[in-house]
């Protein structure tokens, strides 16, 4: 009876060829990943039998992938564009960002170089200091800017003045209609309060006692969330809204609201919080919690926010509103850059925009890692 022994000879050079490949390339480098044959030298394979020993020589080829980097593409354009938020808190901020910075690096492989100088105010949703950041950014000449006011009857004449200066602006998720922005890079507000709500109300079988958290009063935006969540249980006879009041778009504010109508809304005569936006959503939740009221009260929101999502795949949360952010940032570039090359866009620009619960929340926090490589600060 045969046996086999196989004496395998370790070769060093899998090891040097892989520590000759430099450094990751920058993000201005276009990857590009090849496959190449490595021949590994000779390896002896001993057959071993009761009568002899027979040596023989056998070539041995392994195929290892490398990253290599391919050319450069020679820069033909270039601008500078401002990025104007209400604050540096809020992660749908990132998120936009992200998706703005995917169109930068799309460009960058056509020739076209972007880069973006990002602002906002110290203290969150400050409309004087969004101003401010506004006209400095004019004097800086950008070729365009991409902003989410605070305030839209602040940022008219700003806007006006940017236009007269031949500097574009896109507003970005919430619109300024009455100004010379180009473009509004969005959704139908709405239309996707009124979807989420009537989510909730399904849930809820069509009756129950529920509460709305605002965002900031006389906020464009927060308007047309609120207008949905009421043409919603407009269709709801038996749904009862108890009380409304501003937890100005932050967790903290959501928590501090929410502890108050706990303390105004004992068990049994709550069963629901309408949510103006994810951030309010989180906080009230986290009051909820505290209070062990969890098993009661039924929490939506707006954004479609990572914590959110997470909140919704635990069970903690029933849905979110999702008007995908990256779409918003990636539109607004496309249409600066379009812009520049004497391509004018539509009064609107629309972004998907979907309702996020339990049945289609596992594909949507795949988002959150693809837009990651783009910009993560």
């Amino acid at each position: 009876m045969k046996r086999l022994v196989y004496l395998s000879v370790i070769v060093a050079v899998l090891f040097s060829f892989m520590a000759a490949c430099g450094p990751a390339p920058t993000p201005e480098v276009v990857e590009k990943v090849v496959k190449e044959t490595v021949v590994v030298e000779k390896e002896v394979q001993v057959e071993v039998t009761k009568e002899v020993v027979v040596e023989k020589e056998v070539e041995v080829t392994k195929e290892v992938v490398v990253e290599k980097e391919a050319e450069e593409v020679p820069i033909t354009e270039s601008y500078k564009f401002a990025w104007i938020m209400p604050d540096m808190m809020n992660p749908f901020w990132i998120y936009m960002r992200q998706g703005a910075e995917k169109a930068v690096a799309e460009y960058r492989e056509q020739g076209i170089a972007i880069s973006i100088y990002a602002a906002a105010p110290i203290h969150s949703f400050n409309a004087q200091e969004q101003v401010d950041i506004f006209e400095q950014v004019i004097q800086m000449k950008v070729d365009g800017i991409a902003m989410n006011p605070c305030d839209r009857s602040s940022m008219v004449k700003p806007i006006e003045k940017a236009w007269e200066e031949g500097i574009p602006t896109v507003t970005v998720s919430t619109d300024v209609p009455d100004s010379l922005r180009i473009t509004h890079s969005g959704v139908d507000d709405t239309l996707w309060a009124y979807e989420v709500a009537k989510r909730l109300f399904e849930e809820m079988g069509g009756k129950g006692k529920v509460v709305i958290m605002e965002g900031s009063p006389g906020h464009y935006i927060g308007e047309l969330r609120n207008k949905g969540f009421h043409d919603a249980a407009e269709e709801y006879p038996d749904i009862e809204i108890m009380d409304v009041q501003p937890a100005y778009w932050n967790r903290e504010e959501g928590m501090a609201m929410m502890e108050n109508f706990l303390q105004k809304y004992p068990s049994g005569q709550l069963d629901a919080v309408i949510c103006a936006n994810d951030e309010e959503a989180i906080g009230a939740m986290e009051a909820i919690d505290a209070a062990g009221r969890a098993d009661e009260l039924l929490v939506i929101g707006i954004d479609g926010n990572e914590e959110a999502s997470l909140a919704i795949q635990e069970g903690r949360m029933l849905a979110t509103s999702y008007d995908c952010p990256w779409c918003k940032g990636y539109n607004a570039v496309k249409v600066l850059v379009d812009w520049q090359h004497g391509v004018k866009p539509e009064e609107k620009t629309l972004a998907d925009a979907a309702v996020i619960d339990a049945s289609n929340v596992e594909e949507h926090l795949k988002r959150f890692r693809y837009y990651d490589q783009f910009y993560k600060p």
